[in-house]
């Protein structure tokens, strides 16, 4: 299980989106993970400290204004008993998307860390992650899942989406050909068997990611002139205008795992609207998604 390494590289994954942020800091930051060298389903790493330092605060700062999310994947692999039972994941992925982001296995991917037992990532030209930062996703673009070191036989993938915007996401299971189309903010489960005697039915390779991407309308364009400042703020707030022909937005603040922290609507207009953070919000980074007549948009804010 890596659930507490995944908030973990989450934020080192913001401070790395700011350019020229180099390996050696990474591997200062690093040093802060304890290895509890847990076995089966306890977290293998536990946080000593998840703030964000004034330097990693001042890249973010300098380049915030050039980062969009365009959403998240959030993946989940669960023995079924254990869904059924409300217990904790047997592993996960993270696949961020943004403005600026590429392809490439880079700095701003972390690596997936093998457990003694299942094992669920990417798998980038042969590269495994557990968290992978993309850029938009392109229609009909594939992501290769690897899915190993199967303990039982009966499983059920978790698949979330969170404020994905313009695509489709599907999971695709190449042994039985069903394809499962993820809600762009939403779950849903796939659940599934294997068989250790039929070779299709274990492959490392057996899901993946297929992407449809929507047509944009008019209405995303009138979004993305909403405008969101100060950003980064230290004033405990931030403001909203609302650009002329949008009646009904509606406004909710997310954390990096997803987690809605606000929500608010009905904005009309011309309207400048005041949101008070100081009570809801510590430092880091917050995603703030905009809504207009069923269309979204996310924006990046830092507060620091």
């Amino acid at each position: 299980m890596k659930s507490a390494y995944h908030i973990i590289f989450t934020l080192l994954i913001l401070c790395l989106h700011a350019k020229g942020y180099s390996l050696d800091s990474v591997n200062s930051k690093t040093e802060k993970i304890k290895d509890t060298k847990m076995s089966n389903n306890q977290s293998r790493f536990n946080l000593e400290n998840n703030s964000i330092n004034n330097s990693c605060k001042q890249k973010l700062k300098s380049n915030v204004n050039d980062l969009t999310s365009l959403g998240q994947l959030r993946l989940s692999l669960y023995e079924s008993s254990a869904l059924a039972n409300n217990e904790t994941a047997a592993d996960g992925i993270l696949i961020l998307f943004d403005t600026n982001g590429n392809n490439d296995v880079d700095a701003n991917d972390a690596p997936d860390i093998p457990n003694l037992d299942e094992n669920f990532s990417t798998n980038n030209n042969g590269v495994l992650l557990s968290i992978e930062s993309r850029a938009a996703p392109v229609d009909q673009e594939e992501i290769q899942l690897e899915v190993n070191t199967y303990r039982s036989i009966n499983y059920t993938i978790v698949a979330e989406g969170i404020s994905m915007q313009n695509a489709i996401a599907f999971l695709y299971d190449n042994y039985t050909g069903v394809s499962t189309e993820i809600p762009q903010s939403g779950t849903i489960n796939y659940s599934y068997s294997i068989d250790s005697g039929i070779t299709q039915s274990v492959a490392g390779d057996r899901f993946k990611i297929i992407f449809d991407v929507e047509t944009l309308s008019n209405n995303i364009s009138t979004l993305d002139e909403v405008s969101l400042y100060p950003n980064p703020t230290d004033l405990g707030k931030f403001f909203v205008n609302v650009p002329s022909d949008i009646n009904d937005l509606g406004i909710t603040i997310y954390n990096v795992l997803g987690t809605k922290l606000y929500s608010s609507n009905g904005f009309t207009e011309g309207e400048t609207i005041t949101i008070v953070t100081s009570n809801i919000l510590s430092v880091g980074a917050y995603f703030v998604e905009f809504t207009s007549q069923g269309k979204t948009i996310v924006k990046k804010l830092i507060v620091i």
